[in-house]
């Protein structure tokens, strides 16, 4: 054997020997061997050092501890998205909450899938957690859909508030079933309404459009409503579709269009926030099962941090984008909402029922009493609290 020949054996060896995890498939492997995982975020990002590869290498070489469990994670958005960020954030924490026992391996940029496929993979256990929108997960359970519905929340606190109650947690515990053990949610904030020709100040501007929705039946009926044309696309796949004029228009929360510099294809912004979905962070049901409890409830309290530090993320990164996108010559419109909830009101009729493919009247009217209680806080104080003298 030549030197080029052993030299092609060493490096064969070590990837063998490096392998992410013993349950991965030659499709995951080979990604993920071939692939520079998309942990690190752009030079111009201002992301804490703690979410540094480099610096996170540093800190893994020094362990004590030998890897015992590796977990690969992975999100359909940028490197230098919130959700990247905080997977990468959650890494450094596992890490540091097991003395190196558990180790995250980060894939961003849908190098492992688009979200229907990562959902997929997590009930196969071919990788071990991943953050998804709730849109997809229509296809898998109906228990999500009632974020689908449009202009049900009007702020983030709202939001926050049915995501932090039992109602919330309990959405996350009813995905086991599915072979998803459900951690926390990552904020993903509101969605907004970006077109090429004309601006989108009132419902009726959609008429005609060729308008990119998520692969869901509320959001597309939503948008059909409106008198829009949808086409369901994943993330990965919009920004070719829309510099090739496949689609008109698109929605998305403000730090995906400007990651994704649609400015540079796009001339309008319309501040709908139509929609409020978030984002779960699940592991795969049989991993978590073959952790011992010490290690399920280190992996817990790191997504748990992480969560915070994605809020915080995307608000900056929120402020910030909307700020580029005024720069690079967006024309921004906050419209008047009352056109756009009047038009979608046929969604709420045709949704809210008993029955697949629906949203349980009493899922809906739990989330409004939630939301109800914010606005009346007034009407909430007449009731008694426990420890109230009565």
């Amino acid at each position: 054997m030549n030197l080029p020949q052993l030299t092609i054996a060493a490096l064969s060896g070590l990837m063998l020997l490096t392998g992410c995890s013993p349950t991965a498939t030659p499709s995951v492997s080979n990604a993920i061997s071939s692939t520079e995982p998309a942990s690190v975020p752009p030079a111009e990002s201002s992301a804490p050092a703690s979410v540094s590869a480099t610096a996170s290498q540093q800190k893994k070489s020094s362990l004590p501890k030998k890897a015992q469990y590796t977990l690969i994670a992975a999100t359909s958005m940028p490197s230098s998205h919130p959700h990247a960020l905080g997977l990468e954030k959650m890494a450094d924490l596992v890490d540091e909450y097991t003395d190196g026992a558990v180790t995250m391996q980060v894939f961003a940029n849908a190098q492992l899938g688009d979200e229907q496929d990562l959902v997929e993979a997590l009930q196969l256990g071919t990788i071990q957690a991943a953050c998804v929108t709730t849109a997809p997960l229509a296809n898998f359970s109906d228990d999500f859909l009632v974020f689908d519905l449009p202009f049900l929340f009007e702020t983030e606190e709202e939001a926050h508030a049915v995501l932090e109650s039992d109602f919330g947690i309990g959405l996350l515990d009813s995905m086991s079933e599915q072979g998803l053990k459900g951690l926390c949610y990552f904020e993903n904030g509101f969605r907004h309404i970006t077109s090429r020709s004309h601006p989108i100040v009132s419902a009726e501007d959609l008429e005609g459009l060729r308008i990119r929705t998520m692969d869901n039946p509320i959001q597309e009926s939503t948008f059909s409503s409106l008198g829009a044309k949808t086409v369901p696309l994943p993330i990965g796949n919009v920004l070719s579709a829309l510099q090739n004029q496949e689609i008109d228009a698109q929605e998305n929360p403000l730090p995906v269009i400007s990651i994704l510099k649609m400015e540079n294809v796009q001339s309008y912004l319309s501040l709908t926030g139509h929609c409020y979905i978030p984002s779960p962070l699940f592991v795969s049901q049989s991993f978590w099962d073959s952790l011992p409890e010490e290690y399920q409830n280190a992996l817990q309290e790191a997504a748990q941090q992480a969560s915070l530090y994605v809020q915080d993320e995307n608000s900056r990164q929120t402020e910030q984008s909307l700020e580029s996108l005024q720069e690079h010559g967006m024309e921004v419109i906050t419209p008047d909402r009352s056109s756009f909830r009047q038009a979608v009101q046929p969604i709420y009729d045709a949704f809210i029922h008993n029955g697949p493919g629906a949203v349980s009247p009493d899922d809906y009217e739990t989330v409004r009493s939630i939301i109800d209680a914010l606005r009346n806080p007034a009407d909430s104080a007449d009731s008694p609290n426990e420890g109230d003298e009565i």
